[in-house]
């Protein structure tokens, strides 16, 4: 099985990327936009970048290259650079993994093409109207609905897997500023959040990645939509106990009412952290498991504890 994986110097990316390398039934070529760790540094991935002398007897390709954040100057609008990284980039590459026969398209979105968070106890499922909140994840749509309508005239299929918040070592985004948050101060108020969240391991992830590229296994989930998280749901004050427990921190979480968090965060503009702290977001894996026979083969405490040993 040949592979090829994008953005394999992220933090997804590069856990694929370790782990296929040590599977001696997968060779690897791994992409990002520069060389480092055993990548071909291949330069800006957007609606120009030629692909063709990686793609050449590639069975599957993992679409992990992206961008969530605009870390580019003011020159370049939000919306520009969602839509070049995010959007022509994948159908560039996609369109070129058509023209070189490439089996399957594997490509990694956002939850957040469904919603930013589950109202009454509610749970996201594939079957949903998408409903993206910001550039960000309408670029994520877009990017989909092209990949949709260019395998449906190819002889190649995709496989679309919608994540929530990925952890694991070396976390980076929101999960890394809350690490920071956690070692910095002692005392936080972030007790009794009463919410439901769903989360997802990255071994989890990796494990149902690899079922989708054994395409006699996985021969059901072609052309499909996927929404992936752990089997557990818990609460932000619960989630951040166990990594709390996980790291052996010295903090104490007290309880503020919600009006007063919510002031704290409105005045130092930062509603959408409070958002995603204190909101509902719950997501439905049957069709994983009644579709691929898959259940997530790992638990949150045991990886949290893999994540702080090796971080």
């Amino acid at each position: 099985m040949k592979i090829l994986i994008t953005g394999a110097s992220g933090f997804i990316g590069e856990t694929l990327r370790t782990h296929f390398e040590s599977c001696a039934d997968y060779d690897v070529i791994a992409i990002s936009k520069s060389a480092s760790n055993n990548t071909i540094g291949i330069g800006p991935i957007d609606g120009d970048t030629n692909w063709s002398q990686y793609l050449y007897n590639v069975d599957c390709v993992i679409h992990c290259a992206g961008i969530a954040h605009n870390k580019y100057s003011s020159q370049t609008s939000d919306s520009d650079i969602y839509s070049i990284t995010n959007v022509d980039a994948t159908s560039n590459l996609l369109k070129q993994a058509i023209s070189n026969n490439v089996k399957r398209f594997i490509f990694l979105s956002s939850i957040g093409v469904n919603g930013c968070f589950t109202p009454n106890n509610k749970e996201f499922s594939e079957t949903d109207t998408p409903s993206p909140y910001n550039l960000y994840t309408k670029s994520k749509l877009s990017a989909e609905n092209s990949i949709i309508e260019l395998c449906d005239n190819s002889t190649m299929n995709y496989i679309i897997i919608r994540l929530p918040l990925v952890y694991g070592p070396n976390p980076v985004g929101n999960l890394s500023n809350l690490l920071n948050l956690l070692r910095k101060y002692p005392l936080l108020p972030l007790a009794g959040i009463s919410n439901n969240r769903s989360f997802l391991a990255i071994s989890n992830l990796v494990s149902f990645i690899q079922l989708c590229t054994d395409f006699e296994r996985s021969a059901p989930a072609s052309n499909q939509i996927f929404l992936l998280a752990d089997d557990e749901k818990i609460s932000t004050t619960n989630f951040i106990r166990k990594i709390i427990n996980a790291y052996n921190l010295n903090v104490i979480l007290v309880k503020f009412p919600k009006f007063v968090l919510f002031l704290m965060f409105y005045t130092i503009g930062k509603l959408d952290d409070y958002k995603r702290l204190t909101y509902s977001l719950t997501v439905n894996i049957d069709k994983s498991k009644k579709l691929l026979g898959w259940t997530p083969p790992y638990n949150s405490d045991e990886q949290l504890k893999i994540m702080a040993d090796r971080d």
